[in-house]
């Protein structure tokens, strides 16, 4: 006889499995940036918030590989809107002149990140992928 509930325990175990391979390939991905080298940079550009920028302050910060000068923009941290006091605050956090180290490639120096190496928000996405897969599967064998 169909159980219904198989097709919510299936979906939760394809979830979890998604999950699981999506953040081991992005732990793959930043666990190469470790070895990447550093060097100062500075802060050359911190613009308010216009059209231009899709109203979130923009700020530019610039360094030196081997002689040749480098421009990247400085990420929003995820979960920031473009609310007046964010950009104030991020702006008055980031002046221009501000030195900064930045680890780039050594195969292209103009990728260039200011962390590297795996977060424990990564470890954290793929214990609840691999978590929400065994999950799934134990409620398969046990109820189904």
């Amino acid at each position: 006889m169909f159980n219904p509930y198989s097709i919510i325990v299936g979906l939760f175990c394809v979830a979890g499995a998604v999950l699981a391979v999506y953040s081991g390939v992005n732990i793959r991905k930043k666990g190469r940036t470790a070895t990447w080298p550093a060097t100062k940079g500075h802060i050359s550009e911190s613009l308010e918030p216009s059209m231009e920028t899709e109203f979130l302050p923009r700020v530019v910060y610039s360094y030196t590989v081997g002689g040749k000068e480098y421009t990247n923009v400085l990420p929003i941290p995820p979960g920031e809107s473009s609310n007046p006091d964010f950009s104030g605050r991020f702006i008055a956090q980031n002046p221009v002149g501000k030195e900064l180290t930045i680890y780039y490639s050594p195969e292209d120096p103009a990728l260039s990140l200011l962390k590297v190496g795996v977060g424990t928000e990564d470890w954290v996405i793929l214990l609840l992928g691999i978590g929400a897969m065994v999950m799934g599967l134990v409620f398969f064998v046990v109820f189904i």
